[in-house]
């Protein structure tokens, strides 16, 4: 393997302080304690794969491992999280307390790479900038993949700038075997070193050769997965996925699907841009940053994510794991461009790091017109409104003498919610169905109409609740969260 460039090492002692002060951040800066419940798919679809193997046999291979909760992914966060539940049981804490490491490697190893490669300042700009990103926390929150994926992205990061590419291929192959998508990170390292020895005209080299084999475990690791579950579940691709990617219609306005959220919200234009200006002083100053394997990588790690999404279902977590990558290189660019004028310099360091930094505490209290609660803080305004919610049904129940197993008609997410009371939402255990599998012949025995008015079906339940005698029973309106209407049938 080829040696680690001789550059400056970060100490234990920093490492042991910027880890800390990370956690601090992650505990303090967040929507709510590890407490909060279970929200979207880390309820509907993690958290209970990962309670179904911890309840049953911890047995994820395919076939026997239900589809409906593996969703056709690889299982290691399925692992992770049953190992965890038959430790310590499934609540809300354990869930998210197995994410916030997660987290804060990803803070921790960015401003290493940063330091190494720049100064401690930029290390601490650089780390803010990713540390005040309203995605990044959130996930960080959630017991969902994309955290997992984005801080064993920043270790591949990490390893490739350190030359050690082997230890990027092990984590490589960690990442595929969390979600499909981490091969984009494999596949951008393993490009990124071809590129090296080919403009070093190393390639034919049996050092290089092995680089480049070791570079490709991480495709194995995938490959092979896909081809266990084709043995054990008939397919080699889960049949819901070649239909996401099949539905959609490509245009070139497509390749933009990803782009807004790496490059430019919260500010991050403002980074983004500078970096452009700062190109041609950058590469005076410092043209090998320019071909380095890890500075490859970042930039095509952000470029795999811009081509698959651009056919493929898109929800703007799913790129969070290239952020670490186009923050770094775009804050390494602006460090290296030294020999800019002073006043120019300085000017521009400070626009391409306050406003991300500043937009993104903005940005954790904003709400999206995208009804994505998921993208800032206000997903803790949903928590709350469901929560009463329950609690608001369970006591119309109780008034009205209604049985605890009467059918409640609403939408998702609400109806998994009002089911499971481990997902943190009610202490019992309410029946719901869904609007668009209602039969005709369970609708005498709907006791309640519960309508998020975001939703597309809210005209619907509400025109459903009129013309079936239902009565208004009261409304929410919690913070930012959409507005929750409750209407009740006493009497069948």
């Amino acid at each position: 393997m080829e040696a680690a460039a001789k550059e400056k090492r970060i100490g234990l002692r920093e490492v042991l302080i910027v880890t800390l002060a990370s956690a601090l951040w992650l505990l303090v800066v967040r929507a709510g304690p590890l407490s909060l419940p279970y929200f979207w798919d880390e309820a509907d679809v993690y958290v209970a794969g990962a309670r179904w193997l911890a309840d049953h046999d911890m047995n994820p291979t395919p076939g026997h491992f239900p589809d409906d909760w593996s969703r056709g992914h690889p299982p290691l966060l399925y692992i992770l999280g049953s190992i965890a539940f038959r430790l310590f049981g499934p609540s809300p804490v354990v869930g998210h307390t197995l994410m916030l490491p997660f987290a804060i490697t990803g803070l921790a190893l960015t401003y290493t790479i940063a330091y190494e490669r720049a100064s401690r300042a930029i290390a601490v700009l650089a780390t803010l900038t990713l540390a005040t990103t309203p995605l990044y926390l959130t996930m960080g929150a959630f017991m969902l993949p994309e955290m997992p994926l984005t801080s064993l992205t920043a270790l591949a990061l990490f390893f490739a700038h350190r030359r050690l590419f082997g230890w990027a291929a092990v984590v490589g192959m960690l990442l595929v075997w969390i979600k499909e998508t981490g091969i984009f990170t494999s596949g951008a390292i393993g490009a990124a070193v071809v590129f090296h020895h080919w403009r070093t005209g190393t390639l034919n080299t049996p050092f290089a050769k092995r680089a480049i084999a070791l570079c490709t475990t991480p495709l194995l690791a995938l490959i092979a997965f896909f081809v266990w579950q084709r043995i054990f579940a008939g397919y080699f691709v889960f049949p819901h996925h070649q239909g996401l990617f099949s539905e959609r219609h490509f245009t070139l306005l497509n390749l933009f699907t990803a782009v807004p959220s790496m490059f430019a919200w919260h500010g991050r234009l403002a980074l983004v841009l500078v970096a452009l200006v700062c190109v041609p002083f950058a590469y005076r100053q410092a043209p090998r940053l320019f071909v380095e394997p890890f500075f490859v990588a970042s930039l095509l790690l952000a470029l795999f994510n811009v081509v698959f999404f651009a056919q493929m279902f898109w929800l703007e977590r799913y790129a969070l794991p290239a952020h670490p990558g186009v923050i770094l290189a775009a804050s390494l660019v602006v460090f290296a461009a030294t020999d800019a004028p002073s006043q120019l310099r300085d000017a521009l360091r400070m626009v391409s790091f306050s406003l991300p930094i500043t937009m993104g505490v903005v940005g954790l209290f904003a709400s999206h017109a995208d009804d994505a609660p998921e993208l800032s803080f206000v997903y803790a305004d949903v928590l709350e409104s469901h929560q009463r919610a329950a609690r608001m049904i369970g006591t119309q129940f109780a008034e009205h003498a209604i049985p605890a197993d009467g059918l409640i008609v609403t939408t998702w997410p609400l109806t998994v919610e009002l089911e499971d009371p481990v997902l943190g939402f009610t202490d019992q255990t309410f029946t719901t169905q869904h609007p668009e599998y209602l039969r005709d012949e369970d609708r005498a025995a709907v006791r309640a109409i519960l309508v998020d008015t975001s939703s597309g079906r809210a005209e619907a339940l509400r025109n459903q609740a009129r013309d079936e005698g239902f009565t208004p029973s009261g409304t929410l309106n919690i913070g930012r969260a959409p507005r929750l209407e409750l209407y009740i049938r006493a009497t069948p």
